[in-house]
C-alpha cells in the first residue's frame, strides 16, 4: 500500500483507520501488540481502524510517529499519512485552530465571501508554502512561483 496512490478526495472518515489496518496486517502486527507498542489500547485502536475514532494528531504526534516507525512508512509516504489523518479528525482540530486564532477566522471568512475557485485556492496554497519556506509574508506576491 501507497499513501501517496490514494486519492485526497476519496478521504473520509474511514479511511485511515483502513489504511492503517492493512499496513498492521501487511506487516504482521496483532491488533493488541501494534496498540501497545503505541502506548494505546486495544479498543482505542480498533475504534480508529473502525472509524468509530479519529486519528490521533496535535499532541498526539508520537502515536503517529509508533505507527510510522512500526509500519515502516517510508519518508515520501509520511506526509500522506499525516494528511490522512488530519482530515479523519479535521473538523475538531480546525475548529480549535479557528476559536485560538481569529485572524485565520477571519481570513477564512474573506475567503468563503469572495467564492474562491481551485485555482485560487491552489494560489494561496503556493502563497503559504511560500511564506512557510520563507516564515515571512512576501510583501510582492509575485514570489509565489504560481503567480509567475
Amino acid at each position: 500500500m501507497n499513501y501517496n496512490e490514494i486519492d485526497k478526495s476519496s478521504y473520509n472518515k474511514y479511511t485511515f483507520g483502513e489504511c492503517l489496518k492493512q499496513q498492521r496486517l501487511d506487516k504482521g502486527y496483532s491488533l493488541r501488540n501494534l496498540a501497545a507498542t503505541a502506548g494505546i489500547s486495544a479498543a482505542y485502536l480498533s475504534d480508529i481502524e473502525k472509524g468509530v475514532r479519529n486519528a490521533p494528531v496535535n499532541s498526539h504526534n508520537n502515536i503517529l510517529e509508533t505507527f510510522i516507525d512500526c509500519l515502516q512508512i517510508p519518508d515520501e509516504e509520511k506526509m500522506a499519512f499525516y494528511e490522512m489523518a488530519d482530515y479523519t479528525s479535521g473538523a475538531i482540530a480546525f475548529k480549535k485552530y479557528l476559536e485560538e486564532n481569529k485572524a485565520a477566522l477571519l481570513f477564512l471568512s474573506q475567503a468563503k465571501n469572495q467564492k474562491l475557485t481551485s485555482e485560487e485556492w491552489s494560489i494561496l496554497s503556493c502563497c503559504m508554502s511560500e511564506l512557510i519556506k520563507k516564515r515571512n509574508c512576501p510583501k510582492n506576491y509575485s514570489k509565489c512561483k504560481v503567480l509567475k
